[in-house]
């Protein structure tokens, strides 16, 4: 699965927008598949030999 591929890949979760971002009944399916699988591998960009801070909140 290519989260990128999808539409919420590209919104900005700004304090406008949360009610919406979260209450988007299409992501249903697909928490339920990332919940499904025994490995889930994230791919992040390197940045002064650490992961993104974006990445460290989640």
């Amino acid at each position: 699965m290519d989260l990128n591929e999808l539409d919420k890949a590209s919104m900005t979760l700004t304090s406008k927008n949360s009610k919406e971002h979260f209450k988007d009944e299409n992501v249903d399916p697909l928490i339920n598949q990332i919940k499904s699988v025994d490995k889930l591998v994230v791919i992040a960009p390197m940045t002064n030999f650490n992961y993104p801070a974006t990445l460290k909140n989640w």
